[in-house]
This record gives structure tokens, sequence and C-alpha cells, in this order.
């Protein structure tokens, strides 16, 4: 399976049509690998990848040189349940690149530090401390949204 192959199906989930290879792409591709990483059935080839912070949340160097050599686009089962789960967890709702961003670095930080997961409001400071394009709020529902589906690793 190729790269347009697998950017068109996961930006099937996002309910959008890729431009590929442009940034937004490669955001997209680099939070939708991130939040299949942190579900509690992560598909193997999703742990393949360490995520460091960086200006736009969990970012894996790794998975930029695949997206460029196109392996990872080779990795990926589209059948598999986690692909199902995700669709579902984010639904009708059509997600941007600075949602899906959100989303994975509430993961992150929680998963970086634990003591947050039970603190919606300390969740709320640290993502607004780091990202001050999120309001209080929006972090608020994200983080709401995340718990709720508890298909994640938090």
């Amino acid at each position: 399976m190729g790269k347009n192959e697998v950017l068109s199906a996961l930006a099937e989930i996002l309910e959008d049509t890729p431009s590929h290879g442009t940034k937004n792409d490669r955001i997209i591709l680099q939070k939708l690998v991130y939040l299949f990483q942190r579900m509690k059935n992560a598909p193997q080839w999703s742990k393949e990848y360490s995520f460091n912070w960086y200006f736009n949340g969990p970012y894996s160097p790794g998975l930029a040189n695949d997206y460029y050599s196109d392996e990872v686009f080779e990795k990926v089962d589209l059948r598999a349940e986690p692909i199902q789960q995700l669709k579902e967890f984010l639904g009708d709702t059509k997600f941007t690149p600075d949602e899906l961003e959100l989303l994975a670095s509430i993961l992150y930080q929680i998963k970086k530090h634990p003591e947050l997961k039970e603190d919606v409001e300390a969740v709320s400071n640290k993502i607004c401390s780091l990202k001050s394009k999120y309001t209080k709020e929006e972090v608020k529902v994200a983080y709401e949204r995340l718990m709720k589906a508890d298909l994640f690793q938090l």
C-alpha cells in the first residue's frame, strides 16, 4: 500500500480530502499515529515510533523519515480494529490539524506528567501554558472527550 492510499484512508477518518505532501498532511499523520500509539489496543506498527515534544505537539523524527521514504505506509493495516475505533471516536466531526494536535498534546502531557490525569484544571493550565492558541475551555472539552471514550492509555 502506498502513501497516497494510506493518506486517503486516514483522511477519510477525518472526512477530508488530502492534498498529499502538505504541512497539514504531515501534522495529521503525526497526530493520528500518536493517537493510535496511545490507544489501549495500539497497533504494533505505531509502537515503533518514539515521540518528543515539538512546536506542534508530539512529534516523531522516525515517523517523519518514514513519511518521506514511504515506509510507514507499508506498515498500516487499514482494516485493523484500532483504525475503526479511532474513526468511531472522531465520529462525524471534521477535525482540523489543530484539534488533532490538542488531543495528542493532552495525551502526551498526561503520559509525561501522570499526576495530571485526574485534574482537568491542571491539564488545562499545562496545555495553555505550552500552547497559547488554545483556550482553557477547548482543552477541557478535549480532555473530557478523551476521558469519556475510555479508548486511550491515560
